[in-house]
């Protein structure tokens, strides 16, 4: 089972609109989930799901040149990840 995972916005709404947010916890057990992500979802966070900020907030600003802001924050979030 993978030591970390991200999630972005997008898994998040999927499965809320199938009342299957769960799938996450029964599979991966720890979610981890960027600032950015929680305000694009919009709705109350469970508390099985880590909100971590990321450190280097300008690895962000050059994703988001070509992505969007929760994409870009989960990549920097998982670089960030890599490095320890």
């Amino acid at each position: 089972m993978p030591e970390l995972i991200i999630s972005d916005t997008s898994s998040l709404v999927a499965l809320t609109n199938i009342n299957e947010l769960d799938i996450l916890k029964k599979l991966y057990h720890n979610v981890t989930i960027p600032p950015e992500v929680e305000k694009e979802f919009g709705l109350d966070i469970p508390d099985w799901i880590e909100v971590k900020q990321v450190i280097d907030e300008k690895k962000i600003r050059l994703l988001n040149l070509d992505l969007d802001l929760g994409e870009s924050s989960c990549i920097a979030l998982e670089l960030e990840h890599e490095k320890s």
